[in-house]
């Protein structure tokens, strides 16, 4: 099997054994996990695990064999540290979408800052809500007099190729 552990493995509260050594599994293990209280038994040894073992009295009550071979894997009950510490502690508190969380909410924030910024300035100041309707009444003449002189070339140029 290979994949990452499900987010909500912890919602297996009566969960009294697990083993899932000897796969490909890889990513970090679930914080959900040390709230399966009944677990007496758990080998993830010998997968891709990486990052650091979720904190909590059940995941550290097992020894280290438990976990061995996964080399990016660290924090109690392991004593090495791995030499490329692949993600930081509140990556794995809040999971790997905190990136995007915080790209969309600025991108959020700054379209309502922009929006209200310039719509607020249209409807409260009145010398830019007239230079406003004054610059749109500008482009529609300016649009409105181009399409006229284009059409008014077009026709010309269509009756003096007729024969």
């Amino acid at each position: 099997m290979y994949g990452e552990l499900p987010r909500d493995i912890g919602q297996l509260r009566s969960l009294d054994a697990l083993d899932l050594s000897r796969n490909q599994f890889f990513g970090n293990i679930p914080s959900s996990l040390s709230q399966v209280h009944e677990l007496s038994y758990l080998n993830l040894s010998f997968n891709n695990f990486s990052g650091r073992i979720p904190t909590g009295t059940q995941l550290q009550s097992f020894t280290a064999s438990s976990y061995e071979g996964n080399p990016l894997l660290y924090g109690l009950p392991l004593t090495h540290t791995p030499s490329i510490v692949v993600e930081n502690e509140e990556d794995e508190k809040y999971g790997h979408d905190n990136f995007w969380i915080s790209y969309y909410m600025g991108m959020g924030i700054g379209f309502a800052v922009g929006f209200w910024g310039t719509c607020g300035a249209i409807f409260l100041n009145r010398r830019c809500r007239h230079l406003l309707f004054a610059s749109l009444s500008l482009s529609k003449d300016w649009i409105c007099v181009t399409v006229v002189v284009l059409f008014r070339k077009l026709k010309r140029f269509y009756a003096h190729q007729r024969p």
